[in-house]
């Protein structure tokens, strides 16, 4: 049983890859210094 404030859920491929170049977009047009804090908010 998930904790509270936890949830699992299957994905799937196309849901998959269309969070994968999400992910990289935000890494390409905001470039990651090594050791540099960063936040990533997620809708």
């Amino acid at each position: 049983m998930p904790r509270i404030g936890q949830c699992r859920r299957l994905v799937n491929g196309t849901h998959d890859e269309d969070g994968g170049r999400a992910l990289s977009l935000i890494y390409l047009y905001n470039r990651i210094i090594e050791k540099d804090k960063f936040l990533v908010w997620i809708k």
